[in-house]
């Protein structure tokens, strides 16, 4: 079965994305998605541009990227992404959001979104607290890189919590059948987490960007499983 992934993407290009040599943002996305579903087919949408998809079913499913900007922002381009993902969560047409998505559909679909007790930032391994067929794991924990300083205060009803751990009690989560979201990144390298630590140097304690730099080595990150959960939750759907 091929299938076609929409990603929406949440912010623009930026100079870093240029020095780790990528084009644009949904190249990130399709990368890390095209090595366990290398029939899909991807298609991009600019969110931050006014760009959505003008029907849900255009695509099999959907991929709400990062973003340096916030909830909280209110942003102009934020509100129609909000109600897309009403209108895909209505048609149970599977989304998976990371970092900012899973902030946005935490939002859209009732819960909120907020400051964590501090940044989160670095590798980061989280407790699996439920085990579903689609997430085919093996171990008990999953490990991501993040950089974040906000996260899902609050799940929106129907909402199953499926990875938690310090600091992060909604590290991934799941809205009835139809939208997935996960705190950390597994699109992101060592190197982009180097290269934002840099270019926020200004805004993080010494201590906590530190700790960061050395949580880069403390092991392996769990990029293709994640991505096994997005491509498994999408042709579930």
């Amino acid at each position: 079965m091929r299938i076609r992934f929409g990603i929406i993407v949440c912010e623009e290009t930026t100079p870093l994305l240029r020095k780790l040599g990528v084009g644009s943002r949904a190249r990130l996305y399709e990368d890390w998605l095209g090595q366990v579903a290398s029939k899909a087919n991807f298609k991009t949408y600019l969110a931050y541009n006014d760009r959505l998809p003008v029907k849900a079913d255009e695509c099999d499913a959907y991929i709400i990227s990062g973003s340096r900007h916030n909830i909280s922002e209110q942003l102009a381009w934020m509100q129609p992404l909000f109600n897309f993902l009403r209108i895909t969560a209505k048609a149970q047409i599977p989304v998976i959001g990371l970092g900012f998505g899973n902030q946005a559909i935490a939002h859209a679909l009732g819960g909120r979104a907020g400051p964590a007790s501090g940044w989160s930032i670095g590798r980061h391994t989280w407790k699996l607290v439920r085990d579903e067929g689609w997430l085919q794991v093996g171990g008990k924990t999953v490990s991501l890189f993040a950089f974040s300083r906000n996260q899902v205060v609050k799940l929106p009803s129907r909402s199953i919590r499926i990875v938690s751990g310090s600091g992060c009690p909604n590290a991934a989560f799941r809205v009835a059948n139809h939208s997935v979201g996960i705190h950390g990144h597994p699109e992101y390298s060592a190197r982009h987490i180097e290269l934002l630590l840099a270019e926020y140097a200004d805004q993080i304690p010494e201590a906590a960007a530190e700790a960061a730099r050395t949580s880069l080595n403390d092991g392996p990150i769990d990029v293709t499983a994640v991505a096994n959960w997005a491509a498994h939750f999408a042709y579930r759907g």
